[in-house]
């Protein structure tokens, strides 16, 4: 009897494995900075921000003219990200437009609740740094923001006095920020919540 052929084996096409781009020093510098400060407070040495990155002092002064210059930078790339993640998870809660204001709340409960909440990286430098820092500008450029978007959420919502309601839906954020840092409790945003709604049905 004739033999029958082998059959083919057919393998699986390999996929190409993913290589991991290396983050450029500069990225890795406020990376780590951001972390650091966060956990630490702004006051961390520069040594500790250059063990903790592998980055070596001269890549970090090619990059930046000193720590200040770091902190500035590291300031203003978390307000992006911050900015960015706030903004669409707002969005992403509010059933319409005019409910965004009370969902920034929502929100805020949200971000308190992370594993990794240790407070506003923003309200620290206020409270840490000089007034003249160049950081602590980056921090107020960040509330500046904030009450504006406030505003923003308060004229969507056809309240009568959209900037004192923006003023104080500021004010109630802050402060539930703050109280959550310090009482390590998620309950400020709601407590904040129900001010503000107590507030609009006036």
């Amino acid at each position: 009897m004739p033999r029958k052929a082998p059959a083919r084996v057919r393998h699986k096409p390999r996929l190409p494995s993913k290589a991991k781009v290396p983050v450029a020093p500069r990225e890795r510098l406020l990376d780590t900075a951001a972390g650091l400060f966060k956990s630490q407070g702004l006051h961390v040495g520069i040594d500790t921000i250059l063990d903790a990155s592998g980055v070596a002092k001269m890549t970090l002064y090619n990059h930046f003219a000193n720590k200040d210059a770091l902190m500035e930078a590291t300031l203003r790339r978390e307000h992006e990200r911050w900015r960015t993640w706030f903004v669409q998870r707002v969005e992403a809660r509010a059933a319409s437009a005019d409910a965004r204001l009370l969902a920034v709340f929502d929100v805020l409960e949200e971000w308190f609740t992370q594993p990794g909440f240790r407070g506003c990286l923003f309200l620290n430098a206020t409270c840490e740094l000089p007034h003249d820092h160049p950081a602590r500008a980056a921090a107020c450029a960040h509330f500046t923001w904030l009450h504006e978007r406030m505003v923003h959420y308060a004229r969507l919502a056809e309240v009568l006095e959209p900037e004192m309601v923006g003023k104080q839906a500021t004010l109630l954020v802050a402060g539930a920020i703050a109280t959550a840092h310090a009482c390590g409790t998620a309950l400020p945003a709601k407590v904040a919540k129900g001010t503000l709604a107590q507030l609009l049905d006036k």
